[in-house]
């Protein structure tokens, strides 16, 4: 599935040895990835990079156990790539509706290589069907305006 595609992996992992064994089932099936740690994206990569990394990306995999604020799905829909997420990782339901958004449950293997398949299959590769789709969703349910406009609403101090 990830043949021809190169893998960033972006963010803290919980431990070296975790770090380690990522990259080495990474060298033995032969995907190109690349482990960013969370300290060097903070030094080295500029808000401009990472967006410039966002745009020319084929989609974002967020595989989070949890997640209040699951910015790096937000950011990659702002820059038009498909999402794959866990459930459980605090994206509002709307976006589980959505055909370029696909979720997997956390935890379970099975379900995630089904799931991310699918994913690769039905949206990553059919990206192109989905662009207007993204950008109405983009400018409209999820623009700044709308977003703070309802965050404002539930908590009461805006009618």
């Amino acid at each position: 599935l990830l043949t021809g595609y190169r893998v960033h992996v972006y963010g803290q992992v919980d431990s070296v040895q975790v770090k380690q064994r990522a990259e080495r089932v990474a060298r033995q099936r032969r995907i190109d990835a690349v482990f960013h740690d969370k300290v060097a994206i903070l030094i080295l990569a500029t808000k401009d990079e990472l967006l410039g990394a966002l745009c020319t990306t084929s989609g974002i995999i967020h595989y989070a156990s949890m997640d209040k604020n699951p910015r790096a799905a937000y950011e990659g829909l702002y820059a038009g790539a498909p999402v794959f997420i866990t459930d459980s990782s605090g994206l509002p339901s709307l976006f589980y509706e959505l055909p370029f958004v696909k979720a997997t449950k956390y935890g379970n293997y099975t379900a995630l290589q089904h799931d991310f398949h699918n994913f690769m299959e039905s949206t990553v590769k059919q990206r192109a069907r989905f662009a207007d789709m993204m950008g109405d969703f983009v400018t409209g349910p999820l623009s700044p305006h709308n977003v703070y406009l309802d965050i404002c609403r539930r908590i009461g101090i805006c009618t």
